[in-house]
């Protein structure tokens, strides 16, 4: 009997720990290198764009394939974990107003609702959606929004869906249209004024148009080809691009151009001795921070890590990471949390904590 008690003490623990885990079968631990996780598996693609809104509190995304929550764009709760579905329709793109009260996005609807592809927002505490442009099923619609909320620039491709079509330029506020052009928009200036944009999908080529004079010129920002995609926002009265650089290091670069391209600050701001993925990073609202997914693979398995870097200061530092195949990721309104993807899993971390080693900088100004 004495020696059956140590075999009879570990098979009650074991089931009093498997009885603990059957009444949470599908939720990891609450902290874990992913982050906090939020709501269940498969509220969200993987794929799926993010946005997060400071109104409700909530990350907003693409349903699953095999949806948790309802199908069409997704509204998750941060504090609960409680998911709503606040447009059915099939999302292809999304954005956030500065304000986060309304969301953009371009949808795919069905026969039944029109059978086309529209651009549209919608109040994120709920309400009628409005429609800002359409084109036939089928054919993609790209845009970008202004810092100030009140400019909108969007483009529908043309009679073949792989040629560039009409680029035109809303005023919000009075629903006035700017004929831009033939192309793709990039960016806007927070004001509206000025917009970049490709004429071609297939080439790097871009053009700066500018409202007021309603005149545009070639644009070249590049002084190497990219590694991968770059991510453009708008910092004052210039725009900025980070992109992976690739070589003679792993790096992402940030490039800030003065004066439609009379003078160019050229940073380093991240380098690291993995891999970079292939992917644009994604930038804080206030465009001081911005995330970027590296990966390192060993001869057992591939791990995902999430950087946070400061393009102006010293944060540099690894806030999230996992073998699960990652997605996108969104800052909060202030920068200090950041939601991420992990599988098809929504995981909350913070984004002001352990700072790393300050990545090197090179300054050039052509």
């Amino acid at each position: 009997m004495r020696r059956l008690l140590p075999l009879l003490l570990l098979l009650l623990l074991a089931a009093s720990c498997s009885s603990k885990s059957a009444d949470n079968p599908v939720s990891p631990p609450v902290n874990d290198a992913r982050g906090t996780a939020v709501g269940p598996d498969h509220v969200f693609a993987h794929a799926s764009q993010l946005v997060w809104s400071a109104v409700t509190d909530e990350v907003i995304g693409f349903s699953s394939a095999t949806p948790a929550a309802g199908a069409g764009l997704i509204a998750l709760r941060v504090g609960d974990g409680t998911a709503r579905v606040l447009d059915p329709a099939t999302p292809l793109q999304l954005a956030l107003s500065p304000d986060g009260a309304t969301v953009y996005s371009v949808v795919d609807l069905p026969p039944a609702n029109g059978d086309s592809v529209v651009l549209r927002r919608r109040p994120v505490s709920g309400g009628a959606p409005e429609q800002l442009g359409a084109a036939p099923d089928g054919t993609p619609i790209t845009f970008v929004l202004s810092l100030d909320g009140d400019w909108l620039a969007w483009a529908r491709a043309g009679a073949d869906p792989m040629d560039p079509g009409p680029l035109v330029l809303r005023h919000l506020s009075t629903g006035d249209t700017l004929e831009v052009g033939i192309g793709t928009p990039e960016a806007i200036a927070p004001d509206g004024s000025q917009v970049l944009y490709r004429p071609d999908p297939a080439s790097s080529a871009l053009r700066w148009w500018d409202r007021a004079a309603r005149t545009d010129s070639p644009f070249n920002p590049f002084f190497s080809t990219p590694a991968g995609p770059a991510a453009w926002r708008w910092s004052g009265s210039d725009p900025s691009a980070l992109w992976d650089h690739g070589s003679p290091a792993v790096s992402v670069v940030w490039t800030q151009f003065h004066n439609l391209g009379s003078g160019t600050t050229y940073l380093s701001v991240f380098q690291s001795a993995d891999t970079i993925d292939v992917r644009p990073p994604f930038w804080s609202p206030d465009g001081s921070r911005a995330a970027v997914w590296t990966r390192r693979t060993s001869r057992f398995a591939t791990e995902h890590l999430l950087y946070v870097f400061d393009v102006f200061g010293a944060l540099r530092a690894v806030v999230a990471t996992g073998t699960d195949e990652p997605g996108a990721a969104t800052f909060s309104s202030d920068a200090s949390r950041i939601a991420q993807i992990f599988g098809e899993r929504l995981f909350v971390s913070n984004a002001a904590t352990n700072p790393g080693a300050v990545a090197t900088r090179h300054s050039h100004n052509p």
